[in-house]
């Protein structure tokens, strides 16, 4: 039997620059790593400086 490989989702949208909203984004980004074999952001249009801000690792998919 094969496994199928595995998706996670993470919405990750949020107003840019908010601190608070970053922490709370920041958190959900960190429990959803390595919880699967691959990782998709949803952003909406945030713009780059926002997923720096979260931290959000190449190779995510967004």
């Amino acid at each position: 039997m094969s496994s199928r490989p595995t998706r996670t989702l993470v919405s990750l949208t949020g107003p840019a620059g908010n601190l608070g909203n970053a922490l709370i984004r920041r958190g959900g980004l960190e429990w959803a790593l390595d919880t699967s074999d691959e990782l998709v952001a949803y952003v909406g249009d945030a713009p780059d400086v926002w997923l720096r801000q979260l931290g959000v690792p190449a190779g995510t998919r967004r």
